[in-house]
């Protein structure tokens, strides 16, 4: 390489050093600016807040990628789809954890940074978040309902299992573990109601579990089989089981 070529290629990368030292001199505001909007989502659903801090989090994630933090980039993608599912009861504390975390990476100084414990701790709140996310197992077989079930899921930031069939549930529910289900009375092999029977004669890790049912009979539900809620079939449904699911996932 010819002298030429080597003060060229310095004075590229003294470029590229300056422009990330910029950055990340930057990022505390951007973290600032961050907080302020899920703190402003705290008080409740507001679509231009919610499209603005999504809006920062995607261009800060490709601008880390850009600058040669790929910590930056991973943190903001965690923390994007998380904001996936908080489109409505957005956990607050989660994403200013997020948030934390870029601020560290911001207080890391030096020529050649050490991001390991940053990335270390994102690990471990991405554990925390597995292990705390409730789990519920959806029996149902209609591809319309199980859309609703999992848009009010997504909502209450809960995984779900999909299965159409009521034989199949119940082998789920007794071979697997799971937080809650939301069934259907009307199930192929074995009704909803003969599910939640077997369920509950069961001495499995499921046999106590919150059971929301939902139906669109009008006959009466026996007492023993302890259903949580009883939801009717109809326009209201999605807004009462966005209503129920949290107040049942909290009592777990």
């Amino acid at each position: 390489m010819s002298s030429m070529d080597n003060t060229q290629a310095m004075m590229i990368a003294t470029l590229l050093a300056e422009m990330r030292r910029s950055f990340l001199e930057e990022l505390p505001d951007r973290c600032d600016d961050l907080e302020n909007l899920v703190l402003r989502l705290e008080h409740g659903a507001d679509l231009q807040t919610f499209n603005e801090l999504y809006r920062r989090v995607h261009s800060l994630k490709g601008t880390g990628g850009t600058q040669g933090v790929p910590v930056i980039t991973s943190i903001c993608h965690h923390l994007e789809n998380r904001l996936n599912s908080w489109t409505e009861n957005m956990d607050v504390d989660a994403a200013l954890d997020y948030i934390d975390l870029l601020k560290k990476v911001a207080s890391i100084s030096g020529d050649e940074p050490d991001y390991r414990p940053v990335e270390n701790a994102l690990a471990s709140l991405e554990a925390r978040k597995e292990h705390t996310q409730s789990t519920v197992l959806i029996a149902e077989s209609s591809k319309m309902m199980i859309k609703l079930y999992q848009g009010a899921l997504n909502a209450a930031s809960a995984r779900s299992t999909l299965v159409g069939d009521g034989l199949l549930a119940l082998q789920y529910l007794i071979h697997g573990k799971f937080d809650a289900i939301i069934i259907a009375r009307e199930l192929e092999s074995l009704n909803g109601l003969a599910v939640v029977a077997a369920l509950r004669a069961s001495e499995g890790p499921n046999s106590d579990i919150p059971v929301i049912l939902v139906t669109s009979s009008r006959e009466p539900v026996p007492d023993h089989l302890n259903i949580t809620r009883i939801l009717n079939r109809g326009q209201k449904l999605m807004s009462e089981l966005q209503g129920a699911l949290p107040q049942i996932l909290r009592l777990l």
